[in-house]
């Protein structure tokens, strides 16, 4: 029995990057964050194939999961369903709804293969493999290499670990972070929209020309909300919350990429509170996978 967890991660501004045909070299431009809730996967022998469980409920149908077992079956160079294993993860953050919570499971899958079977696999290894379930899957673009970054990050170029190249946003302001989800998205059904897409490569560009001059929290914060209302996802729910924002100073919001949902940087509890109800706290992860 193997287990670990790997940290949640939330983007705030994204282009999608997709023109090429290897999905290690697909992904997305962007800044975002890590965050100190996550998933946590365990492994252990099954008698019977590969069954995966969400919060105890066997999934028929987990595509991620099932794409980065089908990796390490070729690794192992064993027929499809024959590593027998029991894939248990456990979410600590909502599905579907921006929080990485795909990207986070396959990457704790990802360290309990590579452990369970003594692989051996580099640190980078085991990350691209999560990488290229999520892009093939439709899981997400830039979340794995957000989550090998830590902490706040901006991804300069698109890419797997090893070839995207991201770099820390400089810490110039402390801000509270907190997060309030009002449903689901499904990320597929965004990038692989023609339209959809076109509008929000257009505004990740205008948003990120300003962080690549000056790649601060401070500016990533200034630049949220243009990208929200300029990407043309804004869900109903978000609309309010960032009309409601706007009442206040030095308050922050941009909704949580790709989810029904907003994320709310602020220097002042009152404010937020004055804000949002029965929201949730953040605290940026340093460290994004450990092992249980």
């Amino acid at each position: 029995m193997v287990k670990y967890w790997v940290a949640g991660h939330i983007t705030g501004i994204f282009e999608i990057c997709d023109n090429q045909t290897d999905p290690l070299y697909i992904g997305s431009k962007g800044a975002g964050f890590s965050i100190n809730r996550g998933v946590i996967t365990e492994i252990e022998d099954s008698e019977k194939g590969n069954h995966i469980y969400f919060d105890g409920v066997e999934k028929k149908e987990a595509k991620v999961s099932e794409n980065v077992l089908n990796q390490y079956e070729k690794l192992l160079n064993v027929e499809a369903q024959t590593l027998g294993v029991n894939v248990l993860h456990s979410f600590e953050i909502p599905l579907s709804s921006g929080f990485g919570a795909s990207a986070a499971g396959a990457l704790s899958l990802s360290f309990c293969l590579n452990e369970f079977f003594d692989l051996g696999l580099s640190k980078e290894k085991i990350f691209q493999i999560a990488h290229i379930a999520e892009v093939i899957e439709g899981g997400g673009l830039g979340d794995v290499i957000g989550l090998y970054q830590t902490g706040w990050e901006l991804r300069r170029k698109e890419g797997a670990p090893g070839i995207g190249i991201s770099e820390p946003l400089i810490e110039d302001r402390k801000y509270i972070v907190a997060t309030k989800t009002f449903g689901p998205l499904k990320t597929k059904s965004i990038i692989r929209n023609a339209k959809k897409k076109k509008n929000i490569i257009n505004a990740g560009q205008k948003a990120l020309s300003n962080l690549y001059k000056n790649p601060s929290v401070s500016i990533f914060a200034h630049n949220i909300q243009f990208f929200t209302e300029r990407c043309g996802v804004e869900t109903n729910e978000v609309k309010k919350i960032i009309e409601k924002s706007k009442e206040l100073s030095e308050v922050y919001v941009g909704q949580i990429m790709l989810g029904n949902g907003v994320f709310v940087l602020v220097q002042k509890r009152k404010d937020l509170d004055n804000l949002l109800v029965d929201y949730s706290e953040e605290e940026v992860a340093r460290k994004t996978v450990r092992k249980e």
